[in-house]
């Protein structure tokens, strides 16, 4: 709700650094009470680590390097988007 308020005032540094945020602190508390559950440990498969962490790396990246360089997410961006998605969906089936 904090988001949403900061986003309708205009301000939206806030509203990004909450979304993030919640993010990371939800990413953290799963991971670490699932591995504290699991009697050995959490394993992970390689398509994990050679596939879905790299791709999701590779968005991040172009999500934060165009965010500072242009501020704004256009039509070209979400075309690639889009495609990286595609082909991601294409080598998963």
């Amino acid at each position: 709700m904090g988001s949403l308020t900061a986003i309708i005032k205009g301000d939206r540094n806030i509203s990004v650094g909450n979304i993030l945020g919640a993010n990371i602190l939800n990413l953290s508390l799963v991971l670490g009470a699932s591995t504290i559950r699991a009697e050995g440990g959490l394993a992970i498969s390689r398509q994990t680590v050679f596939l879905d962490m790299p791709l999701s790396l590779l968005i991040g990246v172009i999500f934060v390097s165009i965010g500072f360089y242009k501020e704004k997410i256009d039509r070209k961006l979400s075309i690639l988007l889009l495609a990286i998605y595609m082909m991601y969906m294409f080598i998963l089936f």
